[in-house]
Parts: structure tokens; C-alpha cells; sequence
């Protein structure tokens, strides 16, 4: 008997009539949450790039001034070849830094972020790039070896491990 009874209960539209609706609505909700999530996120993307762009304005304007202080010391006294190839080299040794943290920021970022879009392999390239130049330039020039850009190497490479597995459903996330 109490079959039947709910049996003509989902017939007629009864409670799985409102349970339906309340789906309907939620995901309605999440759609609505995401636009506005994305939409978040795409500010906040514009203002990073306004952000760096105002940082590399006040460092070429920094480089100008010093370029014109120097240009005029260079009248005065010019420079040895010693001290030339030590800033040179100082210069390289300051962008492999730069370089091996870049990529291993854009490397973990690529591990994190695997299953968020079939795109993010373009990070874990960007990350192997820097931190290889920065293990590249560590060897060439100072026979050094940058653990942090080994390590972005390690992570590029076990990104593109984790996005190709994830992709032919090797595995699934629980979320």
C-alpha cells in the first residue's frame, strides 16, 4: 500500500516535484556564483597587470636616472673592464634568482591547479622554461647549483604527470 502511495505521490508531482525545483534553484545559485567568482577573479587579474605595469614604469624611470648619473660619471672616470664584467655578472647572477623563483612559483601553481583547465599546462611550460634557465645559467656561469630551480623543474615536470592523468581519468579528485 505504502508503495502505491508514493508511487502516485511522484505521479502527481508531490514532493519530488518541490525537491526538483529546489535543485533547479541551487544550481541556478552556483551558476550565478561562479559568474560573479569569475568575474572576481578577472579584476583581480586586470589589476595585477595594472600593478606590474606601475612597478616596471618606476624601475625603467629608476634605470633612466641612474643611466644619466652614470653617464655623466662615465665622462668623468671611465670604468675598468674588471668592474664592468663584475656587474655584468652580478646581473646575471641577480635574474637566475629571479628566474629559479619565478618557475618554481609557476610550477607549483601548475601542480595545484591541474584539474582546474585543460590550459594550465601553459603554466607548467612558463615554469620549466624559468627554472631551467635558471639551472642553465647556474651551471654555465657560476658551476652552482639552484635547488629552487631544480625543484621548479621537478614540479613542471610532475604537473604535466598529474594533468595528463587527471585528463584520462587515471584518477578522479574527490571534490
Amino acid at each position: 500500500m505504502e508503495v502505491s502511495g508514493w508511487k502516485n505521490n511522484v505521479e502527481s508531482g508531490g514532493t519530488q516535484r518541490s525537491y526538483r525545483q529546489y535543485i533547479a534553484s541551487t544550481m541556478n545559485l552556483f551558476w550565478l556564483l561562479s559568474i560573479l567568482f569569475l568575474l572576481f577573479a578577472f579584476g583581480v587579474l586586470l589589476w595585477t597587470f595594472v600593478w606590474v605595469a606601475r612597478l616596471l614604469t618606476a624601475r625603467s624611470q629608476q634605470a633612466a636616472g641612474a643611466q644619466e648619473s652614470s653617464d655623466a660619471e662615465a665622462v668623468e672616470d671611465e670604468g675598468s673592464p674588471e668592474e664592468a664584467e663584475a656587474e655584468q655578472l652580478e646581473e646575471t647572477k641577480k635574474r637566475a634568482g629571479v628566474n629559479a623563483t619565478l618557475g618554481l612559483i609557476l610550477s607549483g601553481l601548475a601542480c595545484l591547479l591541474f584539474w582546474l583547465s585543460p590550459l594550465i599546462p601553459v603554466l607548467s611550460i612558463a615554469g620549466l622554461w624559468f627554472s631551467a634557465n635558471a639551472v642553465w645559467i647556474g651551471f654555465r656561469k657560476f658551476s652552482l647549483f639552484i635547488g629552487r630551480a631544480a625543484l621548479g623543474v621537478l614540479l613542471g615536470l610532475a604537473s604535466f604527470g598529474l594533468h595528463f592523468g587527471y585528463q584520462v581519468g587515471l584518477f578522479t579528485l574527490p571534490f
